[in-house]
């Protein structure tokens, strides 16, 4: 797995440092805070991929802080632990939308494999953006080549015009294959969404 960037945050120092211990063992470079003033510092200071916070209801400080993980990069996941017997109804009540909740206390394993959903939820993410950008650099390309063949930009001889439809035929090759990547990153995207 990627070497993603995790911050773990909670007031219980030895849940705190279980967390981080399996995460760490997972491949994650993880940093760990043991309060919501010393998580927001280290938002201000780092970037990171994913937050882990123990959320408690009545502390406006928290919200603060999951905000705040948000605003600085939309694409960090925030997955919201423990909330002191809150239940999902009251979790989804709140103010900002979390990537994932975990309600209890979990296994290792399970808390394993909600991280790595979510992380992989952000992978396609990042993989259909980029496919995305370089399907419209090809399309702009194509529209060249095509003034080009047109004369827009001069007179060009046989053997150059033959030469730009070869390549303009790989290009629309190449995009034909970004549009199928894009249609199977969007169904994997999907089944991520139904799980």
């Amino acid at each position: 797995m990627q070497n993603y960037q995790v911050l773990v945050a909670s007031n219980d120092l030895k849940h705190c440092n279980i967390i981080g211990w399996a995460l760490k063992d997972g491949g994650l470079a993880v940093s760990v805070v043991y309060n919501i003033d010393a998580a927001s510092a280290e938002l201000r200071r780092n970037h990171y991929d994913l937050v882990l916070a123990e959320l408690e209801l009545e502390q406006k400080s928290d919200f603060r802080l999951l905000c705040e993980s948000k605003r600085r990069d939309p694409e960090t996941i925030v997955i919201l632990l423990g909330c002191n017997g809150a239940t999902r109804q009251d979790i989804e009540s709140l103010p900002f939308e979390a990537d994932d909740y975990i309600l209890q206390e979990c296994s290792v394993p399970m808390l394993w494999k909600r991280v790595s959903n979510c992380l992989e939820r952000m992978e396609l993410k990042r993989k259909d953006a980029r496919c995305r950008v370089s399907r419209k650099r090809l399309i702009d390309v194509s529209r060249e080549i095509s003034e080009l063949q047109n004369g827009e930009y001069g007179e060009i001889s046989q053997a150059v015009q033959a030469r730009l439809y070869g390549i303009q035929e790989g290009i629309n090759q190449l995009i034909t294959g970004a549009e199928i990547q894009l249609g199977v990153a969007d169904r994997g995207l999907a089944e991520h969404r139904i799980q």
